[in-house]
């Protein structure tokens, strides 16, 4: 019999190092790649992030985008994915989104345990996979974490549209969804988004936009475009439905950069700006971290320090969900 406490006391990481024996349990290495299994999702945790995690999808499709043509190589999204990343090392495919089961005895059994220990009333729904690639799974999730009067914070860059009796259901379960967007994203890629932002809004919910932000090279009209694009994005004008707008919150993108690491993006950036990134998990500056960034840019609230210091807590204590003792 499965020790529930045990299990979640004790989960399986994905660090920025990950054990391939450890992982085994999660993904299924008899084939040539490495397949993600399809377990009952539980809360967990990484090296990035506090106890109240959860992932209702493990894989994106975002994988096989942001491509090196000389190399042939995926980055993922434009700032680069680190749960790629970490699968590359595990010789796993995270290309293929695998929904997990979502079990309600164990999950509510889990989040009564992960509040008690984090005293947090909110949980973040996406860390190692796109809720949107399953949004029947990630809406059931949903909805036990509304029942047990807890904010569900939804990661996505909506890789799948959500119907508009799903947008009404996220709603009705007071979702808090944080649109993952920059200013790379081509017009093309944005415009169903601020379709779905508006449709939002225009029931009655709630928007972070999750601004990736750069520092473009400013010596070329390419990135003195991408400048006045992430400019406007910082307004909060995306998705505007009439006098209702998204909340901006800014994450200052953490760059992969090495000999063996060729991200394209790179190539638009003024790379003087950067510096090695602090750790996020205390926020402490390390020369062996891989991570470069230019820091916070916009004087709007930021995704910068590690989650457990964090003030802003990804805009949840707005709707005052505060620290709760218990």
């Amino acid at each position: 019999m499965v020790n529930i406490e045990t299990e979640l006391l004790q989960p399986i990481e994905l660090g920025h190092n990950p054990s391939r024996k450890r992982a085994e349990v999660w993904i299924d290495f008899d084939g040539p790649v490495g397949i993600v299994r399809k377990r009952v999702a539980r809360v967990r945790w990484n090296p990035k992030n506090q106890w109240n995690t959860v992932d209702p999808v493990y894989g994106c499709v975002g994988a096989l985008t942001n491509m090196d043509e000389e190399t042939g190589e995926f980055y993922g999204c434009p700032w680069g994915c680190y749960a790629l990343f970490s699968f590359k090392k595990l010789k796993a495919d995270f290309s293929t989104p695998v929904p997990q089961i979502i079990n309600e005895t164990v999950l509510k059994d889990d989040f009564r345990r992960a509040r008690k220990r984090t005293r947090r009333n909110w949980v973040r729904n996406g860390v190692i996979g796109d809720p949107s690639l399953s949004w029947e799974a990630t809406l059931d999730l949903c909805d036990i974490e509304h029942r047990m009067d807890l904010t569900p914070v939804v990661f996505t860059r909506q890789w799948l549209d959500p119907s508009r009796s799903q947008v009404k259901e996220m709603v009705d379960y007071d979702v808090l969804l944080h649109l993952s967007i920059c200013a790379m994203d081509s017009d093309e890629f944005l415009a169903p988004r601020e379709e779905m932002v508006r449709s939002f809004l225009r029931h009655g919910g709630r928007v972070v936009l999750r601004n990736v932000t750069f520092h473009f090279d400013d010596t070329t009209d390419e990135s003195v475009g991408l400048w006045e694009k992430q400019d406007k994005l910082m307004r909060g004008e995306f998705g505007m439905f009439g006098d209702l707008r998204p909340e901006v919150l800014e994450n200052p993108a953490r760059l992969i950069r090495g000999k063996k690491q060729r991200n394209p993006t790179w190539k638009v950036l003024g790379d003087w700006a950067y510096f090695k990134a602090p750790t996020t998990k205390d926020h402490k500056f390390s020369r062996h971290n891989h991570n470069w960034t230019a820091g916070v840019l916009y004087d709007q609230p930021a995704c910068w320090v590690g989650c457990r210091q964090c003030p802003v807590q990804c805009l949840t204590r707005d709707r005052q969900m505060t620290l709760v003792e218990f």
